[in-house]
């Protein structure tokens, strides 16, 4: 296990993969919830939700800007690692047999 998995196993780690699975639906520029409403979305104390928004600010995963009383906004975010900390599995996918180079290049990066 590397430090990364280690880490995901605590509270904090749980609630960290979950609100990744939430993230991953939103766009940049989004407004997110609440750290109350995480915490009652996920049956977490106000702490562990803010500790878990903290690790994703400190890993550059997500980056959030707060708007005052509008709330806070997604400012940037990684979609690989919020897919390898929500999913924690590869992503596969299918394709016909390329049949033109617009079908080959897809597939080429799509491989890398």
């Amino acid at each position: 296990m590397n430090h990364r998995q280690i880490e995901l196993l605590s509270k904090q780690g749980k609630i960290v993969t979950q609100m990744a699975e939430d993230l991953l639906s939103r766009a940049v520029d989004d407004r997110i919830a609440s750290i109350q409403d995480y915490a009652e979305l996920f049956a977490a104390s106000v702490g562990t939700v803010q500790s878990a928004v903290n690790y994703l600010q400190a890993e550059q995963i997500v980056g959030l800007v707060s708007r005052g009383r509008l709330g806070a906004f997604i400012e940037k975010m990684d979609y690989p690692a919020l897919w390898s900390l929500a999913k924690n599995r590869l992503m596969v996918g299918i394709q016909p047999l390329p049949y033109s180079r617009q079908l080959a290049g897809l597939a080429t990066a799509l491989r890398a």
